[in-house]
């Protein structure tokens, strides 16, 4: 492959995000659901663009990630050892390979559950194929009859759609009854919900409430400007971590609240004293992101979540997996009886 310009390819990225902005209007879809179906208790719709690459690890700027047995790890490649050692002063202007260059995805969702349990969900892919760079780098284009355009989940069935609108794939795809889960934001929605004119002993009693049910070990606290600081020593890796099988020994996650513990703004997962895993989580005060039980704002959801966690390529080698998340729209609708 041709070596490429590392600010050509961000040019090209950050401009495709814009235009996929700009297209996107979601000022169309910003009124009360009318539910055709009296059976859905409750909707999800998101509609955003996320930015997918991969980093390799370098001292000096990801000194958080680089514990004992990663370091091991790099020490064996030379093309990885290069770059550990590269100064953060000196700007690399060439991409080695596909791994390098940023992803645009667009997509739209909207999931419908059911007050028997039971799930439907239709994700539509919307982004230009121009927009991503690393398509066109193929000498084989996927064609229009392979290229994914919306899945549907329902029923106990994925089925699976091309751009021309032709179903291509259709194959079992088992569900878990949603139930206990609606059961639990009821709960939520419920506290959300009652009001106090003791705000300050509600903000206390929650969290006395919350250091209860934290497991034996766990550590709740408050942070200087005021915001909760949960640490949790981990059993077993987390279900999407499993792919780290070789981070044996101390594992613990450290989550950071809003001061009323209604926002996550960071969540952090440690192999002992180094980074595994984060997210940022940001907000913002705009319709598109706020979640309702019927005409009440029940709270809101992130306007944007950036990643970064470490993660084994092709050969086994750790390399820095970094996404960041735009959310156009990322709304709950609660349709539980009053």
């Amino acid at each position: 492959m041709k070596k490429l310009s590392f600010r050509c390819i961000c040019c090209i990225t950050i401009c495709s995000l814009h235009l996929l902005a700009s297209c996107s209007n979601p000022d169309t879809e910003l009124s009360l659901c009318k539910r055709c179906d009296s059976n859905i208790i409750m909707e999800v719709y998101t509609h955003s663009t996320v930015i997918d690459r991969v980093e390799y690890l370098q001292s000096g700027l990801h000194d958080e990630f680089l514990h004992p047995d990663i370091l091991s790890l790099i020490e064996r490649d030379p093309f990885l050892l290069q770059k550990l050692r590269r100064s953060k002063e000196v700007e690399n202007d060439t991409i080695f390979s596909y791994d390098e260059i940023p992803l645009v995805k667009e997509s739209k969702t909207h999931t419908c559950i059911f007050q028997e349990g039971t799930l439907l969900s239709v994700t539509d892919y919307l982004t230009p194929y121009r927009s991503n760079v690393l398509f066109h780098l193929n000498e084989n284009l996927l064609s229009e009859e392979k290229r994914i355009s919306r899945t549907v989940e329902k029923n106990g069935f994925l089925k699976i759609y091309n751009t021309r609108g032709e179903l291509i794939v259709k194959e079992l795809f088992p569900f878990s009854n949603m139930k206990d889960f609606l059961d639990i934001m009821k709960l939520y929605v419920d506290k959300c919900e009652k009001k106090t004119p003791y705000k300050k002993d509600k903000e206390i009693l929650s969290f006395l409430e919350m250091k209860k049910k934290l497991p034996v070990g766990s550590r709740i606290s408050r942070l200087p400007n005021g915001h909760v600081l949960m640490e949790i020593r981990l059993k077993s890796l987390p279900k999407e971590m499993k792919f780290l099988s070789w981070a044996s020994g101390f594992l613990k996650s450290r989550t950071e609240l809003s001061e009323d513990m209604t926002k996550i703004l960071k969540f952090e997962l440690f192999h002992g004293d180094y980074l595994v895993q984060r997210k940022v989580y940001a907000y913002n005060d705009k319709v598109a992101l706020r979640n309702f039980h019927h005409n009440d704002v029940v709270g809101s959801s992130p306007e944007s979540i950036e990643c970064e966690y470490i993660m084994l390529d092709s050969k086994g080698l750790p390399v820095l997996h970094h996404t960041k998340e735009f959310f156009y729209r990322n709304q709950i609708y609660y349709h539980f009886d009053d």
